[in-house]
């Protein structure tokens, strides 16, 4: 069976328990970061990868912990009317979610789906989404995956940097993506020497 994206996620008891487009918190013991997220589940992701063949059992998520208070705010403000529009039946997807709200990509995660790692489950109501979303001073994640991402980008910086002067020197950029004929390419034993 292929990966397929699941809009409500269900237990052994075919209880949903996580649900496209509402709002989750729960205590995550395989946590990195943030032992105590707080998301916008988007889907659940199950079967087997055709490619590596390995088991996918987990939820996607927006950990709205790692959103500054301000972009909190403002999501919320749009996000609230849009649920109680559609009364809860919504199916998001991260294309969606990264489209219209581009700041989110940030805070995109993903965690395993088996009880054995969740603790305390709850579904937020819509009365306490804003009180209990926007006023966690204490699990604001926001600066750590700004500084993240900010690593990320310095690396794949400093590796394209490596690639660049490689060409026009002439050596070997460091790691496994060089061409092995990069000789021919300079003249070196092709057909145009002859």
């Amino acid at each position: 069976m292929a990966i397929v994206r699941k809009w409500k996620a269900k237990d052994r008891n075919n209880t949903a328990w996580f649900r496209s487009g509402h709002i989750f918190s729960f205590r995550y013991l395989n946590a990195e970061n943030d032992p105590n997220p707080t998301i916008l589940c988007l889907y659940a992701l199950k079967g087997v990868n055709p490619n590596t063949g390995h088991m996918w059992n987990l939820v996607q998520g927006i950990n709205l912990n790692y959103i500054d208070r301000a972009h909190r705010r403002e999501f919320l403000h749009t996000w609230m009317p849009l649920l109680e529009r559609n009364h809860g039946n919504i199916k998001l997807t991260w294309e969606y979610m990264v489209r219209r709200y581009p700041y989110l990509a940030v805070a995109c995660r993903r965690y395993l789906l088996d009880r054995k790692v969740f603790r305390d489950l709850k579904e937020i109501p819509l009365e306490d989404i804003e009180a209990i979303v926007i006023s966690t001073w204490a699990k604001d994640y926001s600066r750590q995956a700004q500084m993240a991402l900010l690593r990320k980008y310095k690396r794949a910086n400093k590796y394209l940097k490596s690639v660049i002067t490689s060409t026009f020197t002439g050596v070997r950029p460091p790691g496994p993506f060089y061409r092995s004929d990069a000789g021919k390419q300079f003249g070196k034993g092709g057909k145009e020497n002859l």
